[in-house]
């Protein structure tokens, strides 16, 4: 193997393998920082693209927050969409090209040097690289940046990985957040305790696509510090890929009444119900007379499933 597949190599199993580099101004080295950028930069642009366009396409900040910078992909994919204009304050525990401020976010207390509210703070990757993965931990350290930088119409988004293990710790931090107060804006449509989490081998993820038929899977949060108008019972937001078998149809909703199994089969098919069979993992849907099958939902040839449009959502 080359010395740059090494290097992408240890960048990866550093990070969501072994964790090896977590907690290590890795950044500092400069082959490391070329593939960071080369390889997980990318995918972060593309994971924000995706939550900007479908999951809060009516967010504009105007004064942002990057905790955890690194090579700066936030603040370029940002200004890129809303404008140069666009202020962007970043932090990272390595000096670099565009980085306000130089602080170790892992340790406790706030970094000196960050002045005023934010209508968006963004933490990409930020809390896998945490040492603790107890969630009251990293809960605590998230409601810190909420109480002493975002403004009251503000929001923060976390991105983390999509590995069983960092999702469900995450949705284990959203809990803890739901609990002290704040709001989930997105991915979920209820404030109740995350279903996911009840059963050991569930988790939540979304995917962005990419170039050339691939795509980046990642886990994310946008929390508010107060909630805004309760969703459509109707609701639902596919949470799984689409298993197509002999005859059937299936994947896992998630709503106001938690996570459940849908199946339409191929002879309930109308035209009422098609769009079933062209949603993704992540979409939003409006789903009516759906009726109990055993452990989940059977949609009928009388029930109604559309798609629900971004710009629609509560």
């Amino acid at each position: 193997m080359s010395a740059p597949g090494k290097r992408r190599s240890r960048i990866h199993e550093g990070l969501v393998g072994p964790r090896a580099l977590v907690g290590t101004p890795y950044l500092a080295d400069a082959g490391l920082r070329a593939d960071y950028a080369a390889e997980i930069a990318p995918r972060t642009a593309a994971m924000l693209t995706r939550i900007f366009d479908l999951h809060v396409p009516g967010l504009v900040p105007r004064r942002v927050l990057d905790l955890g910078a690194g090579t700066g992909i936030v603040a370029h994919t940002l200004r890129a969409r809303f404008g140069t204009g666009l202020e962007v304050v970043t932090v990272d525990r390595v000096a670099g090209p565009g980085i306000t401020v130089v602080a170790d976010l892992s340790r406790s207390g706030l970094p000196e040097g960050v002045r005023g509210r934010f209508d968006l703070i963004v933490a990409a990757h930020l809390l896998n690289e945490f040492a603790s993965h107890e969630p009251s931990v990293r809960a605590e350290r998230v409601r810190s940046w909420l109480a002493s930088w975002l403004a009251p119409e503000g929001h923060l988004l976390i991105i983390e990985p999509a590995l069983k293990e960092t999702s469900r710790a995450l949705l284990q931090v959203r809990d803890h957040l739901v609990a002290a107060g704040a709001f989930v804006v997105a991915p979920c449509l209820t404030q109740a305790p995350c279903p996911a989490l009840a059963h050991p081998r569930d988790w939540c993820h979304d995917s962005a696509p990419r170039a050339q038929n691939t795509r980046a899977d990642f886990s994310y949060l946008v929390i508010a510090p107060q909630g805004t108008a309760p969703r459509d019972p109707t609701w639902l937001r596919v949470v799984s890929d689409l298993k197509k078998e002999k005859g059937r149809t299936k994947w896992f909703g998630c709503g106001l009444e938690g996570r459940t199994a849908f199946e339409l089969q191929t002879r309930d098919v109308t035209s009422q119900n098609e769009a079933f069979l062209r949603l993704e993992r992540g979409r939003l849907c409006r789903v009516t007379q759906a009726t109990p099958s055993g452990t989940g939902q059977r949609i009928g040839p009388d029930a109604l499933v559309t798609q629900v449009a971004p710009s629609s959502r509560a």
